[in-house]
C-alpha cells in the first residue's frame, strides 16, 4: 500500500505544470481576434447607416449665413440705417434668390460648415452672377459663414425685344430681366443690335460681355454724363448710329435727342473734344432750361461739331416748347 501510494505521488510529481501564462496568451489572441472580426462587421455591415446618420446630425445643425450686402451710399452726415432695405440698394427679391442659391448649395454637403460647403457657397455667389471677383467665404465662430466681395452695380438695362436686360458698368449682363419696358428706373440703352451670350437654359450669360462695341460705347457716355448738373434730364443713350457711324445719341425724358458724336475716349476725327462738348450741353442747359433747347423729337439737336461751327437752333424753340 505504501508502495503503491509512493507510485501514485511520484506520477502526479511526473506531469509538466500548468502553463497559465501561455493560457493568458490564447485568451487574449482569441479576444483579440474577435474584436477586430466585430470591428470589420461592422465597417462592412454598418458603415453606410452609420454614415447617413453622421450626415444627418451634421445637416441638422443650425448653420447662419451671413452676407455683406453691397452699402448704399449714403452722405457723412446721414443717420445710420435702421433696416437692410435702408443700408443697400440691392432690393429684398435679388437678395433673396442670392441666398436661396446659396444655401441650396450648402445643403447638398454632408458638413454644412465644412470646407465643402464653403466652396459651394463661394461658386453659387460666382454663379450667381453679382460679383466682379471671386467673393471670399470663411466660417466664424461655432455656427457662421460669411460672404464679403466686390459688387457688381446696375448702370442700365439694354432693351431686347419686349425685355429690359440690366448690366453692369464692365459691359457684362446682370441676373435681372424685366419683361415689360420702362420698370427698372434705370438708364436704357437702345437699338443695340446684338444680343447677350446666353447659357444653356436660355438665361444671359453675366460671365461674358456684351458682344460689339456698341454696348461699352454708350456706358462710357453714361458714366461721363451721369456725372453731370444736366444728368436729371437724361433718360439713356441710343446706339443705332454707332456701328454704322460710330456716332452715339443722348435720349432726354422728353423723347428728345442729342446728337454726341463718338465715344468720349474716342471723339471722331474733325468733331469737338469731349470738354466742348460738355460745355456746349452745360451752356444749352443754362440758356433753355434743357440741353436739347426745347426742340421737337424729330428734330434732334447736335453739339459734336468744332467750336468753330455755331450750334443750329430754332430761335423760336423754348424750353416751354417742348415740354412734355
Amino acid at each position: 500500500m505504501a508502495t503503491e501510494m509512493a507510485t501514485t505521488d511520484s506520477s502526479a510529481s511526473d506531469r509538466a505544470p500548468f502553463r497559465w501564462k501561455a493560457f493568458a496568451s490564447y485568451v487574449a489572441s482569441f479576444a483579440l481576434a474577435a474584436i477586430v472580426l466585430g470591428i470589420g462587421a461592422a465597417v462592412i455591415l454598418g458603415h453606410e447607416p452609420l454614415e447617413r446618420r453622421a450626415s444627418t446630425m451634421a445637416q441638422s445643425r443650425t448653420v447662419r449665413l451671413l452676407v455683406d450686402w453691397p452699402a448704399l451710399a449714403r452722405p457723412k452726415d446721414a443717420p445710420a440705417p435702421k433696416t437692410l432695405d435702408e443700408a443697400t440698394w440691392m432690393p429684398k427679391q435679388f437678395r433673396e434668390q442670392v441666398m436661396a442659391r446659396a444655401m441650396d448649395a450648402m445643403s447638398k454637403c454632408p458638413d454644412p460648415l465644412g470646407p465643402e460647403a464653403i466652396a459651394a457657397v463661394g461658386q453659387s455667389m460666382v454663379d450667381s452672377g453679382w460679383f466682379a471677383t471671386v467673393p471670399n467665404v470663411s466660417r466664424e465662430g461655432a455656427d457662421v459663414i460669411r460672404v464679403t466681395g466686390t459688387w457688381r452695380t446696375p448702370a442700365a438695362v439694354v432693351r431686347v425685344g419686349d425685355k429690359e436686360i440690366a448690366v453692369g458698368w464692365d459691359a457684362k449682363p446682370l441676373p435681372v430681366v424685366y419683361d415689360k419696358p420702362g420698370l427698372s428706373g434705370m438708364y436704357q440703352i437702345g437699338d443695340v443690335r446684338e444680343g447677350p451670350v446666353y447659357r444653356a437654359d436660355g438665361q444671359p450669360d453675366c460671365s461674358k460681355p456684351w458682344p460689339g462695341s456698341d454696348l461699352p460705347a454708350a456706358l462710357e457716355l453714361l458714366d461721363l454724363v451721369a456725372r453731370q448738373p444736366f444728368a436729371s434730364q437724361i433718360a439713356g443713350v441710343s446706339v443705332g448710329r454707332h456701328q454704322d457711324e460710330q456716332s452715339l445719341e443722348i435720349v432726354t425724358h422728353a423723347g428728345t435727342r442729342v446728337v454726341w458724336g463718338g465715344r468720349p475716349t474716342k471723339p471722331l476725327i474733325g468733331e469737338a473734344s469731349t470738354a466742348q462738348k460738355l460745355e456746349k450741353l452745360a451752356w444749352l442747359d443754362k440758356k433753355f432750361k434743357r440741353i436739347d433747347a426745347g426742340r421737337s423729337p424729330q428734330t434732334p439737336i447736335e453739339v459734336w461739331w468744332p467750336l468753330s461751327r455755331p450750334l443750329e437752333i430754332d430761335r423760336s424753340a423754348s424750353a416751354s416748347a417742348g415740354k412734355p
